[in-house]
């Protein structure tokens, strides 16, 4: 009589391997799989890039880790997982930046992803930026009016250098409107989340925001952007790789002994 012997170790490498297969095609947040872009451009296309953050790591962009909405910030703080520090930023004045009034921030992943339908954005607001608007905005302690806050562009790139616009339904300037700003540097305060929705985009390898930014900081007369959390609601393609491993795993999973 022919026995099947089980391979434990097969077994265990075959389960292995439908879990991250189950794990990289379940829609959720997929912004922390990847590698997060902050900086700089002349114009909403995108020209003349600078890869650019000030202050804590651009880590920090996609930690999974938000804030509440009115709670202080200070910035350039430790990068501490809690809202006091959390984020980062575009400020630059201390490179050359003339004509980068463009500040654009997102993800970018090393395989392509599937069934992106939304991002999220969280700013820190400053009392001169940290926002998309108009460059002349400055008022310590202030509100921000509707007037103050512009929606930014969504872009996405199928091969790391070409951005296309999508179109989105959001609530930036909504979510914004009335959030109030830090009182002058280092002060900030957590803005609300918006929400930008938009057509299913599959196997791109990046997506960003992109518009004028806001306010007049010193030295930076062509504002800048902030981000306490970037969030894309997507579904990863499995590797083919991920495949062969679980063909692999399958097969070396049982073994025959010889009929006695």
């Amino acid at each position: 009589m022919r026995l099947i012997k089980t391979n434990l170790f097969g077994l265990a490498l075959a389960s292995c391997a439908l879990f991250a297969v189950a794990q990289c095609t379940h829609a959720d947040n997929i912004a922390p799989n990847g590698t997060a872009i902050m900086g700089l451009a002349d114009d909403l296309a995108g020209a003349g890039p600078i890869a650019h953050s000030n202050g804590p790591a651009t880590t920090e962009i996609n930690d999974g880790i938000s804030g509440t909405p009115g709670d202080a910030v200070v910035i350039n703080g430790d990068g501490s997982t809690a809202a006091l520090g959390n984020g980062t930023d575009t400020w630059a004045g201390a490179i050359p930046e003339v004509g980068k009034e463009y500040d654009y921030v997102g993800v970018e992943w090393g395989i392509p992803v599937d069934d992106v339908t939304q991002v999220t954005i969280q700013h820190f607001l400053a009392n001169d930026g940290g926002w998309w608007g108009p460059t002349d905005t400055v008022a310590g302690g202030a509100p921000l009016a509707a007037g103050d806050i512009t929606a930014p562009t969504l872009q996405v790139t199928t091969d790391g250098s070409t951005w296309t616009d999508v179109a989105t339904t959001n609530d930036y300037v909504a979510a914004l409107t009335g959030n109030v700003r830090g009182t002058g540097f280092p002060n900030a305060t957590v803005s609300a989340v918006a929400t930008f929705d938009f057509a299913e985009q599959d196997a791109i390898v990046g997506i960003r925001l992109i518009e004028n930014a806001a306010g007049n900081a010193a030295t930076d007369a062509n504002g800048f952007i902030s981000a306490i959390e970037f969030t894309v609601e997507g579904t990863f393609i499995p590797e083919p790789a991920s495949a062969a491993l679980l063909s692999l795993a399958m097969l070396s999973s049982l073994s025959f002994r010889r009929r006695k």
